[in-house]
């Protein structure tokens, strides 16, 4: 994925880790935990803006995530650092 766009994996990361530190199976909350995570984080705000472009350029709808929009979303609203 970094080969489609630079540093995307590092969201992706903190969401498996956030799986992990707040004992859920809920992708929405891992999405969550990492937007909020990565707000405060040296370049936090970097990573998730690309994430947010590698989501909205090759992201698909999935049960466990909903649309791209939606996800996309869910992370902008959790992060709340102006991306």
């Amino acid at each position: 994925m970094n080969a489609q766009v630079p540093d995307a994996s590092h969201f992706y990361m903190v969401h498996e880790y956030g799986l992990l530190a707040i004992h859920t199976n809920s992708h929405r909350l891992a999405d969550c935990w990492a937007a909020h995570q990565l707000k405060t984080a040296h370049n936090g705000t970097y990573y998730v803006k690309q994430w947010i472009t590698h989501w909205k350029n090759y992201g698909t709808a999935l049960a466990n995530f909903g649309t791209p929009e939606q996800r996309i979303s869910n992370v902008r609203a959790c992060c709340g650092c102006g991306v």
